[in-house]
């Protein structure tokens, strides 16, 4: 997994992104198409969003 953090700064997890914004990004759940992301946990995320 060291070199998807050189491609992309976003590894896994909730990060902020400017003053105003998030970027979650999931482990995903390693199969679709091919395994890109061996060694890793698998997860679905749900992700419920509610006005302030």
């Amino acid at each position: 997994m060291v070199p998807a953090y050189f491609l992309n700064p976003f590894l896994a997890g909730l990060y902020a992104y400017g003053p105003t914004s998030h970027v979650y990004v999931s482990m995903g759940t390693i199969y679709g198409t091919i395994p890109i992301r061996l060694g890793s946990a698998k997860e679905i995320t749900k992700i419920t969003l509610v006005t302030a």
